[in-house]
Formats: C-alpha cells, structure tokens, sequence
C-alpha cells in the first residue's frame, strides 16, 4: 500500500513536472516567433477576472489589419487591483506573420523580453505588483 501511494505520489510529480517544462517551452517559442517579424500596437484590458487558483486574467483586444483580436493572459498583480488596469491601453506586441501570437506589455518583466525599454508613462503599474 505505502509503495502504491508512493509510486502515485512520483507519477503525479513527473507529470507536474513535464507540464511545466511544456508551458516554459511554448511560452519561450511564442516569444522567438514574435521577435523574429515583431509588430507593435495599443491593446485594451476589456475585462479582469480571478480562477480557482486565485490567478488573475485580463482578457485584452486589439486591432490590426481590421481584424480584431482577443486574447487572455496571467498577469502578476494584486487580487484587488484588477479593476485598475480594465479600459486601460497598453503596448502589444505580435508576429506580423501570424497576429494571433502576441502579448499585452505591462511590467517591466514584459518590456525586458523583447529588450524593450519600459516607458515611464506605465510607471504607476509598478505598483499593482504581487
């Protein structure tokens, strides 16, 4: 029984593991996909919302060759302070070739992968910061 539970315990890890090392991947792969044809625009935050794990989401929209695109993702800030960045515009960055890959800057962090210089007009964001 102890060894069961043990193996299920190792089996449960291996798997967290590899999943980890798939998002790391396919995160790291969109941003090479971006950079090599990269694109800017203003995106806006239309809505903010909280999961089950207590992660915060904005879904944000934006347009480019008339076609309008909407996309979520994570963002590290405060649980309380979602609300502050809806109807807020923010760079994106996406793949000329291929506008569905893209990414709303918001932090510095953003900035820095794309060895972009952090605009001093997005200061005040520094402060929604987990």
């Amino acid at each position: 029984m102890k060894i069961s539970k043990r193996l299920s315990n190792i089996v449960v890890l291996i798997i967290a593991v590899v999943l980890l090392c798939f998002y790391f991947w396919k995160g790291q792969k969109h941003t090479e996909i971006i950079q090599k044809d990269m694109q800017f625009t203003s995106g806006k935050v239309v809505e903010c919302k909280v999961d089950h794990r207590a992660s915060v989401w904005i879904k944000y929209t934006f347009l480019h060759n008339n076609e309008n695109y909407i996309k979520e993702q994570s963002v590290n800030i405060n649980l309380g302070a979602g609300n502050l960045v809806i109807n807020k515009n923010f760079p994106v960055v996406f793949s000329n070739k291929k506008p569905e890959i893209n990414e709303m800057l918001i932090f510095p962090k953003d900035f820095e992968r794309y060895s972009l210089q952090y605009p001093d007009s997005l200061k005040w964001v520094k402060k929604l910061l987990k």
